[in-house]
């Protein structure tokens, strides 16, 4: 066998062998008017056990939530729900990190 065919070969098997890359979590942020909610949405290849952050403004002031929640396949929680001071205008950012 040519080189070049059982380099390929070998990169294959290897690729193979390691499986699909893994999925992950994510966070959502919805908001309507003054409530906000952050929600973990997990994924559907492996529990896990997630902490997450959403950040809103209004005014041009931050309006934090933050959360964590262990989640089986496929599950998704809220984990923090609120009721902002004023309308909330928009989502600043968010985060999250997971065990695996």
């Amino acid at each position: 066998m040519p080189r070049a065919a059982k380099a390929a070969l070998l990169m294959m098997i290897a690729s193979v062998a390691a499986g699909p890359a893994a999925a992950e979590a994510t966070v959502a942020c919805p908001f309507n008017g003054t409530t906000v909610a952050a929600v973990i949405v997990n994924s559907k290849d492996l529990p896990r056990s997630c902490h997450a952050t959403c950040v809103w403004y209004y005014a041009n002031m931050p309006f934090r939530g933050t959360g964590g929640a262990v989640l089986a396949i496929g599950e998704s929680k809220t984990i923090y729900h609120a009721t902002a001071p004023v309308k909330i205008d928009g989502v600043a950012g968010s985060g999250i990190t997971c065990n695996q």
